[in-house]
């Protein structure tokens, strides 16, 4: 049997069923599409951050570098060096 994954109601019997009885899992096709979604919305705020990033470094360059130094692994730094 199948187990499929809604995006809800998942149960503590499925994760067991599917960890220990190497039970398959797909998608659901709705929850495809929701994921496709978030992801899009994801990159254009992606997007957005990077440019007001990029506008700090050119403004405020001793604010940009304190930032850096605070959050050091956040991996935008490497988009802005570009």
């Amino acid at each position: 049997m199948t187990l499929i994954i809604k995006g809800a109601g998942l149960t503590i019997e499925d994760v067991v069923r599917v960890a220990r009885n190497n039970e398959k899992v797909e998608l659901d096709p709705k929850a495809v599409e929701r994921i496709h979604k978030c992801r899009a919305m994801l990159e254009v705020h992606e997007r957005d951050l990077r440019a007001h990033l990029a506008a700090l470094k050119q403004a405020q360059p001793d604010l940009f570098d304190r930032l850096r130094e605070a959050f050091p692994k956040t991996p935008l730094w490497k988009a802005v060096d570009r």
